[in-house]
């Protein structure tokens, strides 16, 4: 059995685990990260070597009941969970441990094998697919200075995909992964992603990209007597530029969409982690400011609709007149 089981580092005030390279200190015997020692030069527990006092282990955590019910300890380092989580905030193990194969049918077999993730259970109902919210990044992998743990409670949902090409962006191995939702819908996608300014710098640069093109169109459907050899050859030009600068901007965001993200991303969990006083803290806030921002899709259907419905006012009072 680990001997710090349970136990946290005073200076980083992570679980300890039983792979992690740690020190003692040889005064109060406070074990430590062995990076974490380096890291200040001294042992985390100073008050513990003024007052006289040795370091204690600490009692194992009752986890409190909450207002879905008894939180879940994790099997690796006994950190408090949410009843329902499917893998540990903290070190980011699953919260339940597969059970050894007894015979019958091979746990990858295909056909979704009764008891199989995936397949159906013995006595009815099915097994939900369980989906590592790293998406395969180690929980204290650092990407860009923070850890892969962080990041994921910052991105939030669909945190599986992201997490891995922060990874590879960070590494330098992809200078970027093509982002075909933000190609397509490239301002709602960053409203959605709490990109605020990003979403409205390219709103108001679409719409103006778009002026040329909706006055042309205002005119087609409103003068009878409009015709193409009216038009001049430099608006022409011009209608045509903006189109293809729409498109090129579309391109270039679908392109970098990944790596601005992640620079957001990477800021704000290290902001958060500064003004956190520990991991429940730094949870609570990612939760607050990151994550994603669903309402945000409802304001791009109304800013659509509002486009054209004054869109709509210039064609009719067009037609009218």
């Amino acid at each position: 059995m680990f001997k710090y089981e349970g136990a946290k580092c005073p200076v980083c005030h992570a679980y300890l685990m039983e792979d992690d390279d740690i020190v003692v200190c040889p005064e109060c015997g406070a074990p430590h990260h062995r990076e974490c020692w380096k890291s200040i030069g001294h042992c985390g527990c100073e008050q513990l070597h003024a007052e006289g006092k040795t370091w204690a282990m600490p009692a194992k955590e009752d986890p409190a009941p909450d207002a879905q019910g008894v939180k879940k300890l994790c099997p690796a380092c006994h950190a408090p969970n949410a009843p329902d989580a499917l893998f540990c905030s903290r070190c980011g193990s699953p919260m339940q441990q597969e059970a050894p194969f007894s015979g019958g049918a091979y746990p990858g077999a295909p056909g979704g094998q009764p008891g199989q993730q995936g397949g159906p259970m013995p006595y009815g109902g099915f097994q939900p697919m369980v989906i590592d919210p790293l998406g395969g990044v180690a929980p204290d992998e650092e990407i860009d200075g923070v850890q892969a743990k962080d990041l994921a409670l910052v991105v939030g949902q669909n945190s599986a995909y992201y997490l891995p090409r922060f990874r590879e962006i960070s590494k330098g191995n992809h200078r970027f992964f093509p982002n075909f939702t933000a190609f397509l819908f490239n301002v709602p996608w960053m409203f959605f992603r709490r990109m605020v300014w990003p979403a409205i710098a390219v709103l108001l640069l679409e719409l103006a990209l778009n002026i040329p093109n909706a006055w042309l169109m205002v005119r087609v459907l409103t003068d009878a007597n409009f015709s193409s050899a009216s038009i001049s050859a430099q608006f022409q030009n011009v209608t045509y530029l903006c189109s293809m600068a729409q498109f090129a901007l579309n391109f270039v965001i679908c392109i970098f969409a990944n790596k601005f993200y992640m620079k957001q991303c990477v800021r704000m969990a290290k902001e958060l982690r500064e003004n956190s006083a520990d991991d429940e803290s730094f949870a609570e806030q990612a939760k607050k400011r990151g994550g994603v921002k669903p309402v945000a899709i409802y304001i791009c259907l109304g800013l659509a609709m509002l486009y054209y419905l004054v869109y709509s006012f210039f064609v009719f009072r067009g037609m009218g007149a």
